[in-house]
């Protein structure tokens, strides 16, 4: 195993990065009405459920191409900031969760927004 230094930070931010992303263009295609209040289920004052990031990303067709990438990152990242004191992440796993998952992400979303940064500049 070669131990990468604040491995754990490294991926916490990592699936923060891609949060933003996907809640920047849930936002953006629905006008301000789908923006996830968290990652995760939560409730509403009534007891009703509201989708977190996580369920929209299951359910959106859209977003299919990237749930794997997304819930590796998601795994990866609470288990680096709730098991901390034991994580350890060698750089390869690190380096294949910047390089595959995130970028995935990153492309992917980047390519969904494009048209909507377009339609703005013309």
């Amino acid at each position: 195993m070669n131990p990468i230094e604040h491995a754990d930070w490294i991926v916490i931010t990592a699936f923060y990065q891609a949060l933003h992303l996907i809640d920047a263009y849930l936002d953006l295609v629905s006008d301000g009405q789908l923006h996830p209040p968290a990652h995760h289920i939560t409730y509403d004052d009534e007891g009703s459920p509201i989708s977190g990031c996580n369920q929209l990303v299951q359910r959106i067709p859209q977003l299919k191409q990237i749930r794997e990438h997304y819930q590796n990152l998601y795994e990866a990242s609470r288990e680096a900031r709730y098991d901390a004191w034991s994580y350890r992440e060698d750089a390869d796993e690190v380096r294949l969760l910047l390089d595959e998952d995130l970028a995935s992400i990153v492309d992917h979303i980047e390519s969904l927004i494009q048209p909507f940064q377009q339609s703005m500049t013309h």
